[in-house]
């Protein structure tokens, strides 16, 4: 199975760094895909987009514009939205860097909200994602440190597995580094 990460325009590694941490790609926002963030005013050039944002109306214009994937940093989702990302194929994405950058009560308060949030996705059928989306190399994962994030938050480790590979269908990508 091959494996996909998605990491922030700012997040600077080399070109090995995919193979290394076992990955078939590293997606950068802003060079593999666009990334609409709310509130940088801002609009997605090309159709492949990912949506990040707080507020559930701009997600849903955003899910009708033809986003791919969302991140939700609120980390809960209305039923209303959830069901619009089931009707037109949109992932949810977990930024795991939301997990590994926090510490004590603030990392534990951001996985439970996790937890709620993939359990009521999971319950809706929404296609999970789960990406680093790490700012800078320091806050990149492995591949089997994504996997273990996402069991740390409820995932099963097929569902894990298998969300992690299915960011390549969504954002097209082809198999170089």
């Amino acid at each position: 199975m091959d494996y996909y990460d998605l990491v922030r325009a700012t997040c600077d590694y080399e070109p090995y760094f995919s193979e290394r941490l076992g990955f078939t790609k590293i997606f950068k926002a802003g060079r593999d895909v666009e990334m609409a963030i709310q509130g940088d005013g801002l609009r997605p050039k090309g159709s492949r987009f990912i949506a990040v944002g707080r507020d559930m109306g701009w997600l849903a214009n955003m899910i009708r514009g033809g986003a791919k994937a969302l991140v939700v940093e609120r980390n809960d989702a209305d039923k209303k939205l959830l069901a619009a990302m089931r009707d037109h194929g949109t992932i949810l994405l977990f930024p795991m860097s939301a997990v590994t950058e926090l510490f004590g009560l603030k990392r534990t308060r951001t996985m439970y909200f996790m937890h709620d949030m993939l359990k009521e996705a999971t319950k809706a059928g929404v296609r999970v994602g789960f990406v680093s989306l790490a700012a800078s190399r320091l806050q990149m994962c492995s591949y089997m440190q994504l996997v273990e994030l996402a069991k740390l938050i409820g995932a099963s480790e097929d569902q894990a597995r298998s969300a992690i590979s299915a960011i390549n269908r969504e954002l097209g990508g082809s198999n170089d580094a």
